[in-house]
C-alpha cells in the first residue's frame, strides 16, 4: 500500500494540512512541501481521506495512468467550475464498478504533468490534495 503521507488518521491529516499552510505562508515550497495554494475556505472544508483512496492512487501510479481492473478512470477531466488551477487532469473512480449501481460521487483528479493529485468526496465541488 502506497501513502503519500505516513499518518491518515483525521490528526494525521489535519496536521499535514496546518504544515502546508505555514509553510506556504512563510515561503518555504521547495523543502518536501508541496507547492498549492490553500485559502480559509480550502482548510474550512478539508476533510479526512479514506485510506482507499491513497491505495486507488497507488495502483494508478503502478499502472502508469491506466484504473485498476473493476474500477472506471483515465478520462480527461475539464476543470470547467476552475476550482483546481490549470492543467491536464484525468479523472478516476474510487469505488470498484458494480453492476446495476450508480458510481456515486467520489473522484479521484490527476493532474498529468506534475502527478499532483486531488480527492473529491462530493463529484467536484470541494477538492482535498492528497500528495
Amino acid at each position: 500500500m502506497i501513502r503519500s503521507f505516513a499518518d491518515t488518521s483525521t490528526a494525521g491529516a489535519k496536521g499535514w494540512l496546518v504544515l502546508a499552510v505555514v509553510a506556504i505562508a512563510i515561503g518555504l515550497s521547495g523543502v518536501g512541501v508541496p507547492a498549492f495554494s490553500l485559502d480559509k475556505s480550502d482548510i474550512e472544508r478539508s476533510q479526512e481521506v479514506p485510506d482507499k483512496v491513497f491505495e486507488i492512487f497507488g495502483e494508478i501510479q503502478r499502472l502508469q495512468g491506466n484504473p485498476p481492473p473493476g474500477f472506471v478512470g483515465g478520462r480527461p477531466f475539464q476543470n470547467r467550475e476552475r476550482r483546481l488551477a490549470r492543467g491536464r487532469y484525468r479523472e478516476y473512480d474510487v469505488n470498484p464498478t458494480v453492476p446495476g449501481q450508480h458510481r456515486g460521487p467520489e473522484r479521484l483528479v490527476i493532474e498529468q504533468r506534475t502527478g499532483k493529485a486531488y480527492y473529491t468526496r462530493d463529484h467536484y465541488r470541494t477538492f482535498v490534495p492528497i500528495n
